[in-house]
């Protein structure tokens, strides 16, 4: 019994600080704010965590644990064998993102990662691994795996790029609208339509 109410202490700090981080941001938040909202004494919280920064490093691997690979798409890709699979597995992504960013948990996550970037070195890492890095090696993965395939001549790392780099900014754009509450309707369009693009071209370029 002792063990879980320790366990649902230390879980209240956490999501404590992550709803005052993202409010505030890191800087301006306190011990004493987090275990007042709490309702701890400070001395307690260190029974959980040994400072602010701990907590910090427990936010940044929760939030590097929502950006593991889905298996379904993993396997999709190592059976992709036409062209228009592509469109159908890049929509699939694009779906899946939009259904992390309904969950408050992540917006506030995100919220942090992004106001820490100039000032924290792993959270300048997260971003560019998991929001940059990531996105175009899985795509230059797709694209190779279909060029090989369909023995076309074109630079795989190239077109992904030119792929991702776009997108990203579009995710980048989806994520501070949903922050705000402003509409996201518009983005949603432009990445649709950017995919579908991106796709449609890659297919008649196939046929040349």
């Amino acid at each position: 019994m002792q063990r879980n109410i320790k366990k649902s202490t230390k879980l209240d700090i956490l999501n404590t600080a992550i709803d005052l981080f993202s409010k505030k941001g890191f800087s301006s938040v306190s011990i004493r704010d987090i275990t007042r909202r709490v309702g701890i004494k400070e001395s307690s919280l260190y029974n959980h965590y040994k400072s602010k920064d701990e907590i910090l490093v427990t936010i940044f691997d929760l939030l590097e644990s929502k950006f593991q690979k889905s298996p379904e798409l993993e396997e999709r890709v190592k059976s992709i064998n036409a062209e228009y699979e592509i469109g159908s597995i890049w929509m699939t992504h694009f779906e899946q993102f939009k259904k992390q960013l309904i969950a408050p948990q992540l917006q506030k996550l995100l919220k942090i990662l992004i106001m820490e970037q100039f000032r924290n070195k792993r959270a300048r890492k997260i971003i560019l691994t998991h929001l940059i890095e990531e996105p175009v090696k899985f795509t230059e993965k797709i694209l190779k795996k279909i060029f090989e395939a369909k023995h076309i001549k074109a630079d795989p790392v190239i077109l992904a790029v030119e792929f991702q780099y776009p997108l990203i900014t579009m995710k980048n754009e989806y994520i501070l609208r949903k922050q705000d509450n402003l509409d996201v309707q518009s983005v949603e369009k432009k990445m649709k339509d950017h995919i579908v693009f991106f796709t449609n071209l890659l297919n008649i370029k196939s046929k040349d």
